[in-house]
């Protein structure tokens, strides 16, 4: 559950699969677009966490993020204000 940034955290590491990091930082970043506030800062928050504690290195934040801003052309069709 994102409720639980430290679960989120043990369950990436368990997992052992660094290589997928970025999508799931992209996966993560696109799933709130269109939510509610209090969802994205959930997500904000989880991934301030998964930074802080260094499951996810910053490498691998800066290309899911890139993974994001290579779709926004097709994203903001959906979703007007999904740049801002």
């Amino acid at each position: 559950s994102s409720h639980d940034p430290e679960e989120v955290g043990t369950c990436l590491k368990e997992m052992a699969l660094d290589a997928l990091h970025p999508q799931f930082v992209q996966k993560a970043v696109l799933s709130v677009l269109e939510k509610k506030e209090a969802d994205r800062d959930l997500i904000a928050q989880l991934l301030h966490a998964l930074s802080n504690s260094k499951v996810v290195a910053r490498e691998q934040f800066a290309a899911g993020f890139a993974l994001v801003v290579e779709q926004l052309d097709d994203i903001e069709i959906d979703i007007p204000f999904a740049s801002k």
